[in-house]
């Protein structure tokens, strides 16, 4: 398929919006906007003789759009990197397979023999109503509103016949604006022509930001309705969309274009993974975080020499929809640690709870205290590291940790599977993850505990702040880290120096660009990020001197409110 372009020439001087970047990356193509859907759905009383083949329409209707969300579940499963994509559309699967679906469904046509389309739309926005009133409004809360819009939109679809075109289709090189870009539109996209997304809305915790970044396509959302309506002026046009700033330039010059391609270009062949730029800076590592060993290869491409610096192992658990045997946890820290890289790769121990509900087991608890709960879970996990420590050497993160007796006591369980598994000596480095607020104040007792920390910035925000990790609720002010979190970042870097232990951060801060001056002048050692976010990283270190990240971090450290913070590091 193709896109036409403008030919005002009113419209061919070079335009640039801001947005939220969302998922970081520089792309080139033309505008393709998708309109919202033109479907009005009418309420139709049918006669009486014509509901049984009412009921047999929308059974079509559902089967054909679980063959869609199966056959793009299966194309997922088979690629690499893509088990977060799978995850979320076997979620799909799952509601589409509710037997309130079908159950509710056709008996409210058969009772008030209205049409198909007009009853799921409504069951569906009961659905939605529910969720928003029994929750409060969070990031999962948001993510299963949307899951509902792109089920009822697919099922709609198919009822009235319409087809809507694939991102899978196009044979040119687009840059796709959506008011509200969906998981399964992401999902469809094929990253070697759709070379960026722009929504009106979005956030980076958000299913479609995960889609997104697992086919390393950039994303920039969050504008004002009187700038998105814009927009509608530039259908076709050439865009140059920036992930990293959050910048989306309209009719690029020449020069512009050359300027973003070769300083990417030039930072993906010449920068080491330890970055240090002849400007007086300390030594930086930056390393990746991934859900899968499937990702590997993509390091290995990417930025060839990185080392993994957060494995998510609960991963494992959503991609097979249970938790994995000894065996298969065994299989895949064993790649892992066999994996070429400058340094030890870190693997977090299973971190559920909240939005990461276990498959198969519900409990009050999260994290560590999760695991403590579900200790033959636990001791499963610690048993197959401890067989993978024949190999090679792997740290080993503890998430959510609240004070220095739950690594003292994981420590314990794991002495105890090396005591049972003979012959098997200890290779682990014990980690700890700071994302509790307790945690920061306990520090200097967790240090002690600890061969290196990992600041978890995303829940560290949360739990701090009293707010949802969901971005694009928060404003503005989600970009910008509080200075409450700021200090505390400091403080546990000040504690961890004394007691010379590595600090690491990762999370979303670790991927932001604006931010490193900040990591720099603070002390961090090494950053964690999402592996298209590393060579964006890069090309920022080279712009950065110690002198100036040093009087920017004093700056900051006395910054009393988000506006300040703000002014200091975007502006």
């Amino acid at each position: 398929m193709s896109v036409t372009g403008q030919d005002n020439k009113e419209l061919q001087q070079e335009f640039v919006i801001v947005g939220e970047p969302i998922v970081p990356g520089i792309g080139l193509g033309k505008a393709l906007l998708l309109g919202k859907s033109s479907l009005r759905i009418r309420e139709l009383t049918l006669p009486q003789e014509e509901v049984e083949h009412e009921i047999s329409r929308y059974y079509k209707a559902l089967k054909r759009s679980r063959s869609d969300l199966a056959a793009l579940e299966k194309e997922a499963k088979g690629k690499q990197g893509y088990q977060e994509i799978a995850s979320i559309l076997q979620a799909h699967l799952e509601i589409i397979k509710d037997p309130l679906l079908t159950e509710e469904v056709v008996k409210t046509i058969r009772k008030d023999r209205k049409n198909a389309e007009f009853v799921f739309s409504s069951v569906m926005g009961e659905i939605e109503k529910s969720l928003c009133a029994v929750q409060k409004t969070t990031a999962t809360t948001v993510d299963r509103v949307q899951d509902i819009h792109d089920i009822s939109n697919r099922v709609i679809g198919h009822l009235c016949c319409q087809h809507k075109s694939s991102l899978g289709e196009f044979d040119q090189n687009l840059i796709v604006f959506s008011e509200e870009l969906t998981p399964s539109e992401a999902a469809n996209a094929n990253p070697e022509y759709i070379r960026g997304f722009v929504s009106l809305e979005g956030a980076k915790t958000s299913h479609t930001a995960i889609v997104s970044l697992a086919k390393n396509i950039p994303y920039v959302a969050n504008f004002t309705t009187e700038l998105w309506d814009t927009i509608n002026e530039f259908s076709g046009t050439l865009v140059l969309i920036n992930g990293d700033k959050g910048e989306i330039t309209f009719n690029p010059q020449l020069s512009t274009i050359q300027t973003y391609y070769r300083k990417q270009a030039s930072v993906s062949v010449t920068v080491p993974v330890q970055v240090q730029t002849g400007k007086n800076l300390p030594l930086i590592s930056l390393s990746a975080q991934i859900v899968s060993t499937e990702e590997l290869p993509m390091i290995e491409r990417e930025s060839p020499g990185t080392s993994v610096g957060l494995f998510r192992s609960e991963f494992m658990a959503f991609s097979l929809g249970r938790l994995p045997c000894v065996e298969e946890q065994a299989d895949q820290y064993a790649q892992l640690v066999q994996f070429q890289c400058s340094d030890i790769h870190v693997l977090r121990l299973f971190d559920f709870g909240e939005d990461k509900e276990c498959p198969c087991i519900s409990s009050s608890h999260r994290s560590v205290r999760w695991l403590l709960e579900q200790e033959k879970v636990l001791k499963e996990q610690l048993q197959a590291i401890a067989i993978v420590s024949r190999i090679g050497r792997l740290k080993v993160l503890i998430p959510g940790v609240i004070d220095a007796s739950e690594i003292a006591l994981v420590k314990r369980l794991f002495q105890e599977e090396i005591r049972l598994l003979k012959g098997i000596s200890e290779n682990i480095l014990w980690g700890s993850m700071i994302e509790i607020p307790s945690a920061v104040w306990m520090i200097e007792e967790i240090l002690q505990e600890s061969s290196f920390v990992a600041l978890g910035t995303n829940d560290l925000a949360q739990y701090t702040l009293g707010t949802s990790r969901e971005r694009s609720l928060l404003g503005e002010r989600s970009r910008v880290p509080h200075p409450s979190v700021i200090r505390m970042i400091h403080h546990v870097v000040e504690q961890a120096k004394q007691k010379n232990v590595p600090v690491s951060v990762c999370g979303e801060m670790a991927g932001d660009p604006a931010l490193l001056p900040m990591f720099l002048g603070l002390g961090v050692k090494e950053l964690s990020a999402v592996i298209p976010a590393i060579n964006s990283l890069k090309m920022r270190l080279l712009d950065l001197n110690s002198r100036e990240c040093s009087r920017l971090t004093k700056q900051l450290l006395r910054a009393k409110t988000y506006e300040e913070v703000h002014q200091l590091l975007y502006v």
